[in-house]
């Protein structure tokens, strides 16, 4: 069978310190004309616009740039203004809230694009980056003017919805889904990103034992977006588990089927947050 792959560039492709080349890798894929010839561009799917996004390694912005951010700020009003697409969901490498311990949260990435992609009410961003699975609550970037190169500082944010599993169209703020890896373990430490320190505020779900991969899926009326993501074990002999699923819908309010989840934590429980569904499992609550 045949599949579309639609790349975002990270630093493994753009920093020289990692000797990769972003131009070799660009030749493998064709996407649309976007900025910085293609290193953002984006595409539409049904009525869902993604948009593609070069942003830096751990601490910086670079490489975007000026010109960047205008091609940026330029997509970002066409499409939320195009009454044909109903969701714009921005994409790109190294995520702005992130605990694990291998790349933490990159503020500068965190205070200058999210502010850009808040005023034009944005409601989900995918990322990748640090070695685990991490989904955010709604929340909003505040700015704190930190500098690219401090690494102590944990930036500053507000949460604005204390919701798990499902998001109406009053719902304010982002929900960032992190998700790595996809089969390649940390460069850092040999293994996956684990979490060392208690979850932040802004973390409604992290998981940090399995490789991860993520299901987007729209209803027939592009009202729905649901969003699962299935944990692969190391061990081949072991099954794929959910860890993750929630929705958000356009509509005025948010119904769930069935009865709310619940997060069960590991024996970990301050360092972690896990929630697993056997595929054998009905949707019905877990026990913590």
């Amino acid at each position: 069978s045949n599949a579309v792959v639609m790349p975002t560039y990270g630093n493994h492709e753009a920093d020289p310190v990692l000797k990769e080349n972003i131009n070799t890798w660009k030749a493998r894929f064709s996407v649309p004309e976007g900025s910085n010839h293609s290193s953002h561009y984006a595409f539409t799917v049904g009525r869902v616009r993604f948009v593609s996004i070069l942003t830096g390694s751990s601490h910086h912005l670079s490489p975007m740039t000026d010109e960047s951010f205008v091609w940026l700020e330029e997509e970002l009003k066409a499409s939320t203004s195009n009454p044909d697409i109903k969701w714009v969901i921005p994409f790109y490498h190294v995520s702005p809230f992130s605990s694990g311990h291998s790349h933490p949260s990159n503020i500068q990435v965190r205070e200058k694009i999210s502010a850009l992609l808040e005023k034009y009410n944005i409601r989900v961003v995918l990322n990748g980056h640090d070695q685990n699975y991490e989904r955010t609550f709604p929340v909003r970037a505040i700015q704190t003017n930190a500098s690219e190169w401090d690494f102590e500082t944990k930036g500053d944010w507000e949460v604005l919805s204390d919701e798990l599993d499902c998001y109406d169209a009053d719902t304010k703020g982002i929900v960032y889904v992190k998700t790595s890896p996809g089969g390649k373990l940390s460069n850092i430490g040999g293994g996956f990103s684990y979490f060392t320190e208690k979850a932040p505020s802004y973390t409604a779900v992290r998981e940090d034992d399995h490789h991860h991969i993520l299901k987007v899926q729209v209803s027939d009326d592009y009202n729905d977006l649901t969003i699962q993501c299935w944990g692969i074990p190391s061990d081949a002999s072991k099954e794929m588990v959910i860890i993750d699923e929630f929705r958000y819908t356009l509509a005025d309010t948010c119904i769930n089927s069935g009865a709310k989840r619940r997060y069960r934590r590991t024996h970990k429980s301050d360092l972690k947050q896990q929630h697993i569904l056997m595929p054998s499992e009905s949707r019905t609550a877990i026990g913590n």
